[in-house]
């Protein structure tokens, strides 16, 4: 499988704003980091990495973390 289409792919599942925090969450940021980052409420950047698991299927930090190398997508 070409990983810059499956990439492509789940950039494609995800709005702009869950790429940021996708980016952010895999660079090591906290919530509360993310929020003050973005100008957004903490529930807010919760909210939206609970749908970023529901649409790549991943389910803890560790996942997102192992998730983005095994896809090359770590900044």
């Amino acid at each position: 499988m070409n990983t810059n289409n499956y990439e492509f792919s789940i950039y494609e599942k995800l709005s702009p704003r869950e790429v940021e925090v996708f980016n952010l969450i895999v660079s090591g940021k906290t919530c509360e980091e993310i929020a003050g980052i973005l100008c957004i409420n903490v529930e807010t950047v919760k909210t939206h990495r609970k749908n970023i698991r529901n649409k790549i299927d991943v389910h803890s930090i560790r996942e997102f973390m192992l998730f983005a190398e095994r896809h090359k997508l770590r900044n």
